[in-house]
């Protein structure tokens, strides 16, 4: 996938992308989203939807629903990945728990690790920019270089609820 394309879309720059373990790429473990790793924090900080750009991607991938975007960076702190997502065409700007784009970055993650085989796990911070913080932790078993599993589990919070009356 271009990596201009992938910048636009988020108002980034080419050269905040980093391409040396992948680059901008899809995945799913069932719902499809577009992957990016990025250099550094400062430019997990900066990304601002830009609808043209989005149209621009989703024209690429074939549809809307598929402009699903993951950023990360891999982290060495309390947390192994800082993660956004956002999905402007679908009617989520940026969602701040993403379980199905972390059991699929997990699932990269272990593809990407040396090892042939092993269970990795990572921890997930989302959310953290737009003030709802998450943390996702997150399972994938590797079996001769192929990854067949991944988990996730976490804890949320309620942000609201309501009832539907239905007259019969």
């Amino acid at each position: 996938m271009p990596v201009n394309l992938v910048a636009d879309a988020l108002s980034l720059q080419a050269e905040d992308i980093a391409i040396s373990r992948h680059e901008p790429l899809v995945a799913s473990v069932g719902f499809p989203f577009v992957f990016v790793e990025l250099k550094d924090m400062t430019a997990l900080e900066r990304p601002k939807i830009n609808g043209a750009g989005f149209d621009s991607l989703a024209a690429f991938l074939g549809s809307p629903f598929q402009a699903l975007v993951y950023i990360y960076v891999r982290t060495q702190d309390e947390v192994d990945i800082r993660a956004r997502m956002f999905a402007p065409l679908s009617g989520v700007p940026e969602d701040p728990a993403t379980g199905s784009a972390a059991c699929a970055v997990a699932g990269l993650q272990a593809s990407l690790e040396s090892a042939s085989s092993g269970s990795f796990a990572y921890r997930i911070a989302q959310g953290v920019e737009m003030g709802r913080p998450s943390l996702l932790q997150t399972r994938a078993e590797k079996v001769d270089s192929a990854v067949p599993s991944t988990w996730v589990s976490g804890t949320c919070v309620m942000v609201s609820e309501g009832f539907i009356e239905v007259d019969a």
